[in-house]
């Protein structure tokens, strides 16, 4: 795979910053998953293989929550996957702190807390 590209470019959680001490997700099909479950299933593959990862913040949903990107290379690729982490890192710059969101519309990610 990393013959005719650098690196991947995924999500790092599949949805926005869970809400402090919300234990579990709702997706809009109804499933039920763990928050924990749901923040390491798209950053396991990289830990599990050995191969160099790196997070960046992204933005902010209309919600204020953090979103962020991760970037996937080949083994050894520590110093390719530095490059598009500082232009993210650029572009988005200091992402200022956000209020805390007491009680954020379930409608936000297609998620609402149990």
């Amino acid at each position: 795979m990393f013959q005719k590209i650098d690196a991947l470019i995924v999500p790092t959680v599949p949805t926005v910053a869970a809400r402090r001490g919300q234990k579990a997700l709702i997706w809009q099909n109804g499933s039920e998953e763990q928050v924990v479950e749901a923040y390491v299933r798209l950053n396991a593959a990289a830990n599990l293989t050995g191969v160099p990862a790196l997070s960046a913040p992204a933005g902010r949903h209309s919600s204020g929550l953090p979103f962020g990107v991760q970037f996937i290379g080949p083994a050894h690729s520590e110093a390719v996957l530095l490059k598009p982490g500082q232009l993210v890192e650029g572009i988005t710059g200091q992402l200022p702190m956000a209020s805390a969101c007491t009680d954020c519309p379930p409608h936000l990610t297609g998620l609402r807390a149990p």
